[in-house]
């Protein structure tokens, strides 16, 4: 995790050939079990040592292992799968706005070929996010919905907008 850790603040470095390197390291872990486990927990980790920008890259390539196909034939076991699930929901509460926009990205980007099928219980998780009366949850969740619509298919979207429409109307 170290290491991971250094990797991710060299990609955010200035200089060219540290980005470089560190890029090309990090494409080497993808094949490592835990990856999307180490990245998930470290963007959604706070506190006094979690910088916004180490985790909001930490987000960022998650999402990039994601669209390369890693999360589904990188690999990833079911476990790990449910442990990011879990991570990145309870990301969708962080205190900063940057990092909930990045954790629902990477929601999203998850759910276009997980939902429904393999995450039955983002939707109503989501629900939950958005009826707690937690402000960041809430607007946590209503971010990330309107980012889930965005990127999963035409034939997705009336079964979530079924799961999600009386909650969103109680918040209307």
């Amino acid at each position: 995790m170290e290491e991971l850790v250094a990797l991710l603040q060299h990609c955010l470095s200035p200089e060219e050939a540290a980005r470089q390197a560190a890029e090309a390291r990090l494409g080497e872990l993808k094949a490592q079990p835990g990856f999307a486990a180490a990245l998930a927990r470290i963007g959604c980790s706070s506190g006094a040592d979690a910088a916004v920008e180490l985790r909001q890259m930490a987000l960022s390539v998650l999402k990039g292992f994601v669209n390369s196909g890693g999360w589904l034939q990188g690999g990833v076991t079911a476990e790990e799968q449910e442990a990011v699930h879990a991570l990145l929901l309870a990301g969708l509460s962080d205190p900063t706005p940057r990092v909930r926009t990045a954790v629902g990205a990477v929601i999203g980007r998850i759910a276009k070929d997980e939902w429904p099928d393999r995450w039955p219980g983002l939707i109503p998780a989501l629900a939950g996010h958005v009826q707690s009366g937690c402000p960041d949850r809430m607007a946590g969740a209503l971010r990330c919905v309107q980012i889930f619509a965005d990127d999963i298919s035409d034939s997705q979207l009336p079964a979530a907008l079924g799961g999600l429409w009386p909650t969103l109307h109680l918040v209307l």
